[in-house]
């Protein structure tokens, strides 16, 4: 995992997960691109969410 274009990722999911930079490096690629994809997955639950509150204070008003 240590291509110099996956950096930005790589330096995203130690952010995101408190992870040192030692552990992030060490992850398998199946690791990293698990965590992101359940990262993308909560993204998108919680767009969708905040999506269908607006949605019903719109149509309430």
């Amino acid at each position: 995992m240590k291509k110099y274009g996956e950096f930005a990722m790589l330096d995203s999911l130690a952010i995101k997960y408190n992870y040192t930079h030692d552990q992030v490096f060490n992850l398998s690629w199946r690791e990293a691109y698990t965590m992101m994809a359940l990262g993308r997955e909560q993204l998108y639950i919680e767009t969708k969410a905040s999506e269908m509150k607006r949605e019903s204070e719109k149509n309430r008003t």
